[in-house]
């Protein structure tokens, strides 16, 4: 992850940042799975306007926290399914494993928000 998008929302939200960051973490968490699986079903009914839908909302949720891996290959998809170029060598198993490789990271954030703070 680049940790720019998250320091700049602990700025701006001073004391509330842990339970605003934990909120839009946990909102991620749960609705980019069901992104993914549109985009699936998108590749597999060839729907250029669903994919276009789905890669653009999951390109922009990523971006907002960091992920900017799963973001680029979002973009790219988001293009195809602008353009209606529904091809065959759309790589869906490169955006499942950059998906994983940001769900531990936001999970390992989530904890570290979670955590009790030393107020000794």
């Amino acid at each position: 992850l680049n940790p720019t998008p998250l320091a700049e929302l602990r700025k701006i939200a001073g004391e509330d940042a842990p339970s605003i960051i934990t909120s839009l973490i946990r909102c991620y968490l749960q609705e980019a799975p069901a992104l993914i699986a549109q985009i699936k079903q998108a590749i597999v009914h060839a729907d250029a306007a669903l994919l276009n839908r789905a890669a653009h909302t999951l390109k922009s949720s990523s971006a907002s926290l960091g992920a900017m891996m799963l973001s680029q290959h979002c973009e790219a998809l988001e293009v195809l399914g602008r353009e209606g170029k529904m091809s065959s060598d759309i790589n869906l198993p490169q955006i499942e494993a950059a998906f994983e490789l940001v769900k531990a990271a936001l999970e390992a954030e989530l904890r570290s928000n979670e955590a009790p703070l030393d107020k000794g």
